[in-house]
């Protein structure tokens, strides 16, 4: 992708061309491809381009500034799928029927913006220490010390 680079923020740069991919991309809602197409670009450039961390950074402030600007803030989604719960969820739980998919679908998708679907992170950390003949004196002293109860 060939342009002059435009200063986005005070630390991204991007060329014209990934510029306008990145607009089209959030403006109708398509793939790179699709976008890249649009406006006459190679499959290959659009890759390249979506290669790059900065282009992906840019895409996300695009759209992160067209739902600020819509006011669908991460507040407004959660108030709507609780709405949505509220209303789709009978007093009598038997009687869920047909709406109980909706209610279920509502309730995954709160547990995926407030990170209940993270995997536990787990670190297993196995250490040998190789010491010295000095320091297995040390060792042992002060095993002995623990064990006599001084220490």
């Amino acid at each position: 992708m060939s342009g002059e680079l435009i200063d986005i923020d005070s630390h991204v740069f991007l060329t014209d061309s990934e510029r306008c991919l990145c607009q089209k991309i959030v403006d109708k809602g398509c793939s790179p491809v699709s976008a890249g197409k649009m406006l006459g670009l190679e499959a290959d450039t659009v890759k390249k381009a979506m290669e790059n961390p900065r282009v992906n950074n840019y895409i996300f402030e695009l759209k992160r500034n067209a739902a600020e600007a819509a006011e669908i803030t991460y507040e407004w989604k959660i108030l709507k799928l609780k709405e949505i719960i509220n209303i789709a969820m009978p007093q009598d739980i038997s009687e869920i029927g047909m709406t109980g998919n909706l209610v279920i679908r509502a309730i995954e998708e709160l547990n995926k913006m407030q990170g209940d679907y993270a995997a536990e992170k787990k670190l297993n950390v196995n250490a040998s220490l190789n010491l010295s003949p000095c320091m297995l004196h040390v060792k042992e002293a002060l095993e002995e010390l623990k064990n006599k109860k001084e220490f």
